[in-house]
């Protein structure tokens, strides 16, 4: 596959008589939950058509040198990988109770371009690509660090950043398996990870030891989202939330539970009422048609969580928003009415008469779900 998609490069190459100027991509700001922006750069579409043709030649062999712990923008790989990763590592059996929390600040934007240059048939165009710079507000602006967020060829560079495992002296047998007299496990997500470690004092040298390997490559632990906790009070990853809950019908006292992040689901709501919002004077099939993929995008992510109580408080959330909506939408009909006109019986959600307009729109709160 590899020297296929070569020998396509090749031959676009020497159509264009190579070696090809990369143009400047556009950048446009995207808005962040915390209420920032993401910059976002857009290569142009020769640029992207190219970018395509060198990842599919690099990935594989780059992903045989990658960490088994680093989950992020690869083939194969999701954040329910990572999360169940997490749930074996963080089992209330284990020794190890202290977890670092932490995030590369602005990873993409700070990375140094010398080490994502390495010994490669396209580091040449990789090197262009880097240092095309971007046009903002119609001016033209150089780049002298980071990767361009936006780039076909972008989450790929971004995860050339492996290693971490062995700046945390996390070493393996030769199957491939963690040995036992490793004190620390790493979970990574793109620039959010993870270290599960024996003691708060091991937790904090794994800081020291992480931010030795960062600086080495132009970047740092953001100070905001780096913190040192107990399993006991819980962390947030990649949109859930892992703690230990006391039980009294456990063996240890405790059981591991990953639920939703309550700022997830906080942002969920927001976006739930922002919806109905710009639902005002719609119509009753054009508001199922915009709020069913919401509603089961979000709930297909966590159903493999500990959410059935998240799941039944938002299904009662947009039941009161549907009967406001509905008051809204026939100020002038009788509450019998509107109870006739828009709810009834479903074989898909028994037990309840409540299903919008003849059983069409999806129900959260019946999402199969279970621990992972």
């Amino acid at each position: 596959m590899r020297r296929e998609c070569w020998g396509i490069w090749e031959s676009v190459a020497s159509k264009y008589r190579f070696p090809w100027q990369p143009l400047a991509a556009r950048r446009v700001q995207i808005a962040k939950r915390n209420g920032k922006y993401r910059p976002l750069g857009i290569p142009s579409i020769i640029d992207r058509c190219l970018q395509a043709i060198v990842k599919a030649a690099l990935e594989p062999c780059w992903e045989a040198q990658f960490e088994s712990t680093s989950y992020g923008f690869r083939p194969g790989r999701s954040v329910h990988d990572a999360i169940a990763r997490l749930y074996v590592s963080a089992n209330v059996n284990n020794r190890q109770k202290w977890v670092l929390e932490a995030d590369i600040a602005g990873c993409f934007d700070t990375i140094d371009h010398h080490v994502l240059q390495h010994g490669h048939p396209a580091q040449g165009l990789i090197a262009q690509w880097l240092a095309a710079g971007y046009v903002e507000n119609a001016a033209f602006h150089p780049t002298q660090a980071g990767t361009p967020q936006g780039g076909i060829v972008s989450p790929l560079l971004a995860n050339v950043l492996h290693g971490m495992e062995t700046a945390l002296g996390i070493t393996r047998s030769a199957q491939g398996c963690v040995k036992k007299t490793v004190k620390r496990v790493l979970v990574r997500y793109a620039d959010d990870f993870v270290v599960v470690c024996d003691s708060k004092a091991e937790a904090e040298q794994a800081q020291v030891d992480l931010q030795r390997f960062l600086k080495l490559r132009g970047l740092e632990l953001s100070e905001k989202k780096t913190r040192i906790v107990h399993l006991s009070e819980g962390f947030d990853f990649v949109g859930f939330n892992v703690q230990h809950y006391p039980s009294q019908n456990t063996r240890t006292g405790w059981k591991l539970l990953i639920k939703p992040a309550k700022q997830s689901v906080a942002t969920f709501r927001e976006k739930l009422r922002a919806t109905f919002k710009r639902l005002h004077r719609s119509n009753a099939q054009c508001a199922i048609k915009v709020l069913n993929p919401i509603r089961r995008g979000w709930a297909n992510y966590y159903r493999n969580a500990v959410s059935s109580e998240v799941f039944h408080h938002l299904e009662h959330y947009v039941f009161w928003k549907l009967r406001r909506w509905i008051s809204k939408t026939h100020p002038n009909k009788s509450c019998g009415w509107r109870e006739r006109r828009y709810w009834a019986h479903h074989p898909a959600y028994p037990g309840s008469q409540w299903s919008f307009v003849d059983k069409v729109l999806y129900r959260i709160g019946y999402t199969r779900n279970g621990t992972p």
